[in-house]
C-alpha cells in the first residue's frame, strides 16, 4: 500500500524554533488523521538543542562566543543531551549518509543495494545504479 507524502520546501533560513513550532503542529495534524505523511525540507541558523535532560555543562562555548556566531540554545523534549545542528558536515559525508539511507530503504524490501564501490558514485543493485 503507498502512502502520500506532501513535501513542504522552505527557500532561505527558518528560525528553529519556528521550525519546531511547525514539526509539533503537523505531528497533532497527522496523528489526528488531518494530513498525510509529511516531509519538510529547511535549513535553519546554527542552533544548539538541549534535550530532556539538564546537559547544558557540555557545552563547551561560552554565552558570548555564542551570542557573537549568532547561535541560539534551544531546550527540547527529544533526544537527552546537547546537540549541534549546523555547518560542519562536508558534503562527501552528508552524500555517504544519504546512500546509507538507500541501501537500509532497499533492504527493507528485499533488495540488496550497496554503495562506495570501487571507481563508481552512487548506490547501486547489480550493475544498474539507482
Amino acid at each position: 500500500m503507498r502512502v502520500p507524502l506532501s513535501i513542504r520546501y522552505f527557500g532561505g533560513l527558518v528560525q528553529y524554533a519556528r521550525g519546531l513550532k511547525l514539526q509539533e503542529a503537523l505531528v497533532k495534524q497527522r496523528h489526528a488523521g488531518e494530513i498525510s505523511d509529511t516531509l519538510l525540507v529547511l535549513q535553519h541558523a546554527p542552533v544548539i538543542t538541549v534535550g530532556k535532560r539538564p546537559t547544558t555543562h557540555n557545552i563547551l562555548a561560552v554565552p558570548e562566543e555564542l551570542d557573537r556566531r549568532g547561535v541560539e540554545v534551544h531546550r527540547t523534549e527529544r533526544g537527552g543531551d546537547v546537540t549541534w545542528h549546523g555547518p560542519g558536515i562536508g558534503a562527501r559525508r552528508y552524500v555517504e549518509g544519504l546512500e546509507d539511507v538507500m541501501i537500509s530503504a532497499a533492504a527493507k524490501y528485499g533488495i540488496h543495494a550497496q554503495g562506495r564501490m570501487v571507481g563508481e558514485t552512487g548506490v547501486w543493485v547489480g550493475k544498474r545504479k539507482i
